[in-house]
Parts: C-alpha cells; sequence; structure tokens
C-alpha cells in the first residue's frame, strides 16, 4: 500500500487537494496494475535515482535503470495531467510525493 500527498498547490481548498491526491493515484493504479504495481515502480524509480542522483541519467546506466525511470515517469506525468485537468491558472510548484 502507498499514499500519496500533494504539496505547493496554493489556494485550494482540502476538498479539491484530496480530489486531485484521488485522481493521482487511481490514474498511476490503472497504468501500472494497482497499488502494488504502483509500489514496485516507484522503488525502482527510487533504486535508479539513488544509484545515479541526476536526470537524465548518466551513459552508465543500466537498461533496466533507464526502463525503470521511463516507467515511473510516464505513469506520474499522465498521473498528473489527469489531476490538474481543468485547473485555472498556473500550478507553479504543485507536485504528488509517494510514500510507500
Amino acid at each position: 500500500m502507498y499514499s500519496v500527498t500533494l504539496f505547493d498547490a496554493r489556494g485550494i481548498s482540502a476538498a479539491d487537494q484530496r480530489q486531485a491526491e484521488d485522481i493521482f493515484r487511481a490514474t498511476v493504479d490503472a497504468i501500472l496494475g494497482g497499488p502494488d504495481g504502483v509500489v514496485a515502480a516507484y522503488r525502482a524509480f527510487c533504486a535508479a535515482m539513488d544509484e545515479h542522483e541526476e536526470l537524465p541519467l548518466p551513459a552508465n546506466a543500466t537498461d533496466s535503470d533507464r526502463a525503470a525511470v521511463a516507467r515511473w515517469e510516464e505513469a506520474e506525468r499522465a498521473g498528473e495531467r489527469a489531476a490538474f485537468a481543468g485547473w485555472v491558472g498556473n500550478t507553479g510548484g504543485a507536485h504528488f510525493a509517494l510514500e510507500c
């Protein structure tokens, strides 16, 4: 299981924040095969980032690390697009964080 928190979304209600978190979660769940898939993909992404500490990944990164980063980033972008769809104005530094 995992939790999602939306940070730095200024000026929105608590209900709107929960709704955005729920939409993000539902989207990444659908893309990555449910909560277990999300946790596995996120942990693989974190492991690759722990190893290389930079994006884009350096030339010596493994194909597995590249795939893990690409898979997570694709799901994360889709989740953000879905959660922020319909927002008026700039989302600024608003972002989602996972805790596994």
